[in-house]
């Protein structure tokens, strides 16, 4: 969406990798979504809908995904 490659990150002791991405115009894109920046606890922020929405359409079409996303 962005032309940037994720770095990734092996967690210790774990099978999970985390997957970073960073810039501004990444910044400004997640704003305009609704995204609250700073305090996360005080802004009670949580996961946007569209964000959702995008998981549960995954999770629905996972092949089709994969074929996409290989």
């Amino acid at each position: 969406m962005f032309n940037f490659y994720p770095r990734s990150y092996k967690r210790k002791n774990s099978k999970f990798v985390d997957l970073k991405i960073s810039g501004d115009e990444i910044i400004k894109f997640l704003i305009s979504k609704g995204v609250k920046t700073c305090d996360k606890v005080k802004n009670q922020v949580s996961v946007p809908d569209w964000i959702n929405k995008d998981i549960n359409w995954i999770k629905e079409h996972k092949e089709e995904w994969k074929l996409k996303n290989k």
